[in-house]
């Protein structure tokens, strides 16, 4: 595979994201669409050690941007960055792929919900 960049647009709903001090989190699954129980929320993601890692924050390199600060209109982008060949030995794999939203309050940030999740598969 040639390699290349691949950006991703979310765009939560004005209804979620009235409040400024949104802040969104990507997820990945690589196992399937779940659900999993994440502080009292179903996420629709299958728990795995991607899963987990991506909670912490401990994204693959390829990501640049996968959390951060909602825009005023519910709107943030992620990209990755693929080498040529990085992505051959996963060729046929599908990674799930959701974003979570948080909404600050008290002394940290609550979990408010989830984007639907994208099926992703890696393609020759």
């Amino acid at each position: 595979a040639a390699g290349g960049v691949v950006t991703y647009d979310l765009d939560f709903p004005d209804d979620i994201t009235s409040n400024p001090t949104q802040i969104y989190q990507v997820l990945i699954s690589g196992l399937g669409t779940g659900p999993t129980d994440l502080f009292g929320v179903a996420a629709p993601l299958t728990d795995d050690v991607l899963l987990q890692d991506t909670i912490i924050k401990a994204y693959p390199s390829p990501l640049s941007n996968p959390f951060g600060s909602l825009a005023l209109d519910g709107t943030a982008q992620f990209t990755a960055t693929f080498p040529a060949g990085g992505l051959n030995a996963l060729v046929g794999h599908t990674f799930y792929l959701s974003a979570a939203w948080y909404e600050q309050g008290g002394a940290g940030f609550i979990l408010r919900g989830f984007a639907r999740t994208q099926p992703i598969t890696i393609d020759a």
